[in-house]
C-alpha cells in the first residue's frame, strides 16, 4: 500500500512540473506577440455600398461611386491614394450626433493624414465617397476600395 501512495505522490508531482512547464512556454510564445496586435484596419468592402452621396450627404442610387459606412471620427487614422488610381478622387463628409450631415471635403486626389478642423467641428461620424469614372459592379468593388485605401482605428 505504501508503495501506492508513493507512486500516486511521484505521478502527480511529475503532472504539476509538467503542467508548470507547459504554461511557461505557451505565455514565452504569446507575449511576444502582444506587441504586434493591429491597432488600425483597412476597410474593406463589406464596408462599403455602390451608392453617391448628393451635396447634403444623403446617398443617391447611382452604380458611379461607393460610399463608406458612417464611422466615428476618432477612429479616423489615415487614407492613402493610389498614384495609378482611375477612379475620379474621393470626398471626406462628417454628420454630427444625429447623424446630421455637417460639411463634405472638397474632392481629395491626395493622401490624408488627419481630418482637417474645418471638416470636424461638430462632427461625431465621418463617410469616404469615392467617386468613379465608370460604373461600379460588386465585383470591382475590391478593385475600387484599393485605389482608396482608408486605414481606421480598431
Amino acid at each position: 500500500m505504501r508503495n501506492i501512495g508513493k507512486r500516486n505522490s511521484v505521478i502527480i508531482a511529475v503532472l504539476a512540473v509538467a503542467l508548470i512547464a507547459l504554461a511557461v512556454f505557451t505565455f514565452a510564445a504569446i507575449i511576444p506577440r502582444l506587441d504586434k496586435v493591429d491597432t488600425t484596419r483597412d476597410l474593406s468592402v463589406a464596408d462599403y455600398e455602390i451608392c453617391q452621396l448628393d451635396e447634403k450627404g444623403k446617398k443617391v442610387e447611382s452604380e458611379f461611386g461607393v460610399v463608406s459606412n458612417e464611422i466615428a471620427v476618432d477612429k479616423f487614422d489615415s487614407v492613402t491614394w493610389d498614384e495609378k488610381a482611375d477612379v475620379k478622387g474621393y470626398y471626406v463628409y462628417t454628420y454630427n450626433y444625429k447623424h446630421e450631415f455637417v460639411k463634405a471635403s472638397a474632392l481629395q486626389k491626395a493622401d490624408l493624414n488627419t481630418l482637417s478642423t474645418d471638416l470636424t467641428t461638430n462632427a461625431k461620424y465621418f463617410r469616404i465617397y469615392i467617386e468613379t469614372t465608370e460604373e461600379v459592379k460588386l465585383l470591382d468593388m475590391g478593385s475600387v476600395i484599393k485605389q482608396v485605401t482608408v486605414t481606421i482605428a480598431r
